[in-house]
């Protein structure tokens, strides 16, 4: 999904939107960090440090406020979570119905994992 994602953020340049590409080769590790942190927060009675989890190495201080386009070959709904780390509206797009054959390029059209198609929810996130 890497290279769709770069895609979009030409597309989205290319309209005067500027993107950040961030690519998550462990999702879980991220959010297992971000939930720990959440738990040890709340037996503490504490406010959560955000600013320590590995994700705020990821998302700069200055893009914490606008919205997330997750983009994964899988179930959707498993990047959905980033959104609520630091509060950003998320739009996640991703395969959310099983079965399908085809050429990548069909099966990518059919979940709307094309360029365009990830540019398009870049698009309806900031709007």
């Amino acid at each position: 999904m890497l290279p769709e994602a770069v895609h979009a953020a030409r597309l989205l340049a290319e309209e005067g939107i500027a993107a950040t590409v961030v690519d998550l080769t462990s999702p879980d590790r991220l959010y297992r960090n971000w939930r720990g942190e959440l738990q040890a927060a709340a037996r503490a009675a504490r406010p959560a440090d955000l600013d320590s989890l590995a994700i705020a190495a990821l998302i700069r201080p200055d893009e914490r406020r606008t919205p997330i386009v997750t983009v994964h070959d899988a179930a959707s709904h498993s990047l959905a979570w980033l959104g609520s780390v630091f509060g950003q509206r998320t739009t996640p797009v991703g395969v959310d119905a099983f079965g399908q054959s085809g050429a990548i390029v069909e099966l990518y059209e059919v979940f709307d994992l094309l360029p365009e198609q990830i540019a398009n929810a870049a698009l309806v996130a900031v709007a």
